[in-house]
């Protein structure tokens, strides 16, 4: 069996965005981007298929609205989630 991850990918210059949306990410693009290659790295160490998908933040609040979710890091995954299966806000 293959286990899949999936992640979301915000552009560099959308991240700023989503720490507005998001109040605990991480405070730069670099250490967000950090954190996401060391845990996908570890994933992919595990035999995991690691799929990322490119995510934008004014589709995550469409999303937000449209589930009545709150912007968290929960969300964001629920999100990538759903992008991943097709889904579009």
């Amino acid at each position: 069996m293959n286990n899949v991850e999936v992640y979301p990918v915000i552009a560099p210059d959308n991240y700023p965005v989503f720490c507005g949306i998001i109040k605990d990410m991480p405070a730069t693009y670099g250490e967000w981007f950090n954190l996401q290659s060391q845990d996908i790295r570890g994933f992919r160490q595990l035999g995991y298929t690691v799929k990322e998908i490119p995510i934008d933040s004014d589709e995550f609040i469409r999303f937000l609205r449209a589930r009545g979710a709150r912007a968290n890091i929960v969300s964001l995954r629920n999100f990538t989630i759903e992008k991943n299966g097709g889904h579009n806000y």
